[in-house]
């Protein structure tokens, strides 16, 4: 074991080009979201823009916040199979500090007066709406300009406060780590309290009449099942360019029955949303889900349902899909794609309305954003050991078997 260890300590990765990588990435991501803002100045298409922004910002950010519920997780659990690909999900949580930087625009937009997004931030509506005038107390800018930083700023530092325990073990007995452990349980509450209140802001506030008790878990549920398909790609990545040899066919294993488990739970959670509101029957909820069922959004809807669920279910149920790398990084990447369906899905009808389709807007967002959050992990990942060589269960993990 100390042979082995010492190796790993020794290592750095994921190369000495990833600085490099990471410019040409951030580059990249900035040039393509500038690009976004400009076409939607000259053709003074706002509400798209804006829809663009949030939809690909917050699919973003939630693979990192899935990630970080991923690394308490396996903490307050005491997992030591994962402890291998566990520096690299900590990685991954902590690119939400950069990415938390990319809320300003539309924030600063909130604040000088923009309703594009946000209907109740147009004040005369506001007056003439007896709903939204009860409301006016959370719902204003400086204040939801407010909790949204509060949010990102406990996320970032829970994130921050995991790396640097993690990578403090690499130079010393691994103690640290039991804290962080005992501490799991209310970090894990205050992300539970967040996160329902970001989906609040972030989503529900979009049509201010609607109100879903369960929007808070089901955010949850789509951060932790796209966080983890990144994650299983991610891994698979470096192991193949050698710089995660240690992640077996085992840990490989795992994260196929993790995947297959939380995109279950994503549809189950979805599904008792949609029957809660079916069966209760208020207007004002079952609208929400009457648009989705209209036009072509309907076959979005399917579409959803399909690539997020059942073509999942079955292709990843099988031993041999979690086993097979191709198998395992096809179903990953439809989830992810299914994860960002699932963000546009929530979000644009409400703000553009039912005739809209994908632009040029949402391509450019997308990228952007994904380039960005892409130079975020290499750079940090450049930077640390991507194994915890001093984790008193790495011994474990190394040895890991499943049966």
């Amino acid at each position: 074991m100390s042979e082995v260890t010492l190796t790993l300590g020794q290592r750095k990765n994921p190369s000495a080009m990833s600085g490099d990588r990471s410019i040409v990435l951030r580059r990249a991501g900035f040039i393509l979201l500038v690009a976004a803002v400009a076409i939607a100045a000259a053709m003074g298409e706002w509400t798209e823009f804006w829809s663009a922004w949030l939809t690909n910002w917050l699919f973003a950010i939630s693979i990192g916040l899935g990630a970080l519920l991923l690394v308490l997780i396996q903490h307050i659990t005491k997992a030591g199979w994962s402890v291998v690909v566990r520096r690299v999900a900590e990685v991954q949580a902590v690119t939400m500090g950069p990415l938390a930087l990319f809320a300003a625009p539309f924030l600063i937009a909130l604040l000088l007066g923009s309703h594009s997004l946000f209907e109740w931030n147009d004040h005369h509506h506001m007056k003439e709406d007896e709903i939204l005038a009860g409301k006016s107390v959370w719902l204003n800018a400086p204040f939801f300009a407010a909790r949204t930083v509060v949010y990102l700023a406990i996320w970032f530092w829970i994130g921050r406060r995991c790396m640097t325990v993690s990578t403090a073990s690499d130079s010393a007995s691994g103690i640290g780590l039991q804290s962080l452990r005992s501490r799991s349980g209310p970090y894990l509450i205050v992300l539970g309290l967040t996160i329902t209140l970001a989906s609040f802001d972030w989503i529900m506030s979009l049509d201010p009449h609607w109100f879903s008790s369960i929007l808070g878990v089901y955010l949850f549920a789509s951060a932790i099942t796209g966080g983890l398909a990144v994650l299983t790609l991610t891994a698979l990545a470096l192991r193949r360019r050698g710089s995660l040899p240690e992640f077996s066919i085992e840990h490989q294993h795992d994260l196929g029955k993790l995947l297959f488990g939380f995109n279950c739970f994503w549809a189950y959670i979805a599904f008792s949303q949609y029957l809660l509101i079916w069966y209760a029957n208020i207007p004002e909820e079952t609208s929400w889900f009457a648009d989705r069922q209209a036009g072509h959004w309907s076959i979005i809807s399917g579409v959803l349902i399909v690539v997020h669920f059942v073509a999942p279910f079955f292709g990843l149920m099988s031993r041999h899909a979690k086993r097979n790398t191709a198998s395992l990084v096809f179903w990953s990447s439809l989830i992810v794609l299914a994860c960002w369906l699932d963000f546009y899905w929530l979000i644009v009808p409400t703000v553009r309305g039912l005739d809209s389709v994908p632009g040029l807007l949402d391509l450019l967002t997308f990228a952007g954003f994904v380039a960005v959050w892409m130079s975020a992990f290499v750079s940090t990942a450049g930077r640390y050991n991507l194994v915890p060589r001093n984790d008193p269960l790495l011994a474990e993990s190394l040895s890991f078997h499943n049966t």
